[in-house]
């Protein structure tokens, strides 16, 4: 999944609803870039690279990683909603004073492994 990757007229991808991303077969990873993404519903990465230039969550929104890895182009990732599963996030994160970073993802309790600045001002 290629959106809007290197283009100089970001068009965002908006989600409101319930995106997956996981390969057919579970021996290949899927590479993915999304230059602006606005999300606010169920968003599921599994087996998934994912290179994120920008990033727009709400209190409402659900994401959660199944052995992925979101690259962040931006400053950081800043989390208004709930955060989950077992993945790596390259770059900073924050979690907002309304995110929350979940217990457990969509099948095993949550291991992210953030690799640059981490600050939380919300509940973990």
């Amino acid at each position: 999944l290629l959106v809007n990757c290197n283009a100089n007229d970001i068009t965002p991808l908006m989600n409101s609803g319930t995106f997956s991303l996981s390969p057919d077969n579970n021996n290949n990873i899927i590479q993915s870039c999304i230059n602006d993404l606005r999300h606010s519903g169920l968003m599921q990465f599994s087996l998934s690279n994912v290179t994120l230039q920008q990033v727009d969550t709400t209190s409402d929104s659900v994401f959660t990683l199944e052995e992925s890895s979101i690259i962040i182009e931006q400053d950081s990732f800043d989390s208004n909603g709930s955060v989950g599963g077992n993945g790596n996030f390259v770059g900073s994160f924050t979690n907002s004073n309304s995110g929350i970073i979940m217990a457990n993802g969509e099948t095993s309790p949550s291991r992210l492994s953030i690799e640059n600045n981490f600050s939380s001002s919300g509940t973990m």
